[in-house]
């Protein structure tokens, strides 16, 4: 590697594209030429153990470029929780979309005319209930981001819940469904509304 000048025992830590790279002081040559010229040598990325590459890789992809020096100190415990909350959000939504087709009367004897219209219509209720949504409380999300957000992400679950018992009330499914379609809509436009200054709050 490239000979870069340094004082005696110096260790340093180089950020590049694929993660964080060790360098460390070359071990002495001979006392005149440590004397004269101490200096440092990269290691290369393949001396790295896996673990150690596959860490870096991790934090690459899931945390703020130049962590921890960028971002506070509660910044690993929001992203960790963050994570496991779309891991839930993933898990609830394929049971909850299993459960609207239950409950539309996917695979019974039932018009396919007549669900379409059933589906096409709490999609239209979810769309109106967002515009209604954003035109009152558009302007407020910069007041309490946080308290916004925290109230986006109990939408979203009550919505999951309703969309989950849809097949128990199949009779009122365009209603429940369109309540949740409109909960969750709402739910993405605030997460979305607030998201850049929760971030900024810790950088």
């Amino acid at each position: 590697g490239p000979l870069v000048p340094a004082a005696p025992n110096l260790v340093l830590e180089e950020i590049q594209a694929r993660g964080q790279v060790r360098i460390f002081r070359e071990p002495d040559c001979s006392e005149n030429d440590a004397a004269e010229q101490p200096f440092i040598m990269s290691a290369d990325s393949s001396e790295r153990s896996l673990v150690e590459r596959l860490r870096n890789w991790l934090t690459q992809v899931y945390l703020q470029h130049g962590y921890p020096h960028t971002v506070t100190q509660d910044y690993l415990a929001f992203t960790l929780w963050r994570l496991l909350q779309n891991t839930a959000a993933s898990v609830m939504g394929v049971f909850s979309t299993e459960a609207l087709l239950l409950g539309l009367g996917l695979g019974k004897n039932v018009s396919g005319t007549a669900q379409a219209v059933q589906w096409i219509l709490k999609d239209g209720f979810g769309h109106a209930g967002k515009i209604a949504y954003a035109a009152v409380a558009g302007k407020q999300f910069d007041m309490d981001p946080r308290s916004w957000r925290i109230m986006s992400d109990l939408l979203e679950d009550l919505a999951g819940v309703l969309e989950i018992i849809t097949p128990i009330f199949s009779g009122q499914f365009l209603v429940l469904a369109s309540i949740a379609t409109t909960m969750r809509a709402i739910a993405a436009m605030t997460g979305t509304a607030t998201r850049h200054a929760i971030f900024k709050s810790m950088a």
